[in-house]
């Protein structure tokens, strides 16, 4: 399940600026952070890497929205992905040795 953290940059009509807020307000998958002039976070929760993709390019398509910039995907460890407390520690990369 990703969570992806978007920087909406809004446009400068306030009609169609609170149209595209009503629009992402009306979606569950869709939390909105505090807003700094035309910028806006924006925390988006969806099923699969697929369905962000598609809930971005929604996003990125609403009028009142000019650009969704994607600025972190996580995928939250689930019970199936968790590392097992037997499991034996990751080895380091290797340092390459300096001159």
């Amino acid at each position: 399940m990703p969570v992806s953290g978007i920087a909406l940059t809004l446009h400068d009509d306030p009609v169609l600026v609170r149209q595209a807020l009503a629009d992402l307000r009306a979606d569950a998958r869709v939390t909105l952070g505090d807003g700094h002039g035309r910028w806006l976070p924006v925390v988006v929760d969806s099923d699969d890497p697929r369905a962000a993709r598609d809930l971005h390019q929604w996003i990125e398509s609403l009028p009142g929205v000019i650009y969704a910039d994607v600025v972190y995907v996580g995928f939250p460890e689930s019970e199936e992905t968790a590392p097992r407390p037997d499991a034996k520690p990751a080895r380091p990369f290797a340092q390459p040795s300096l001159p």
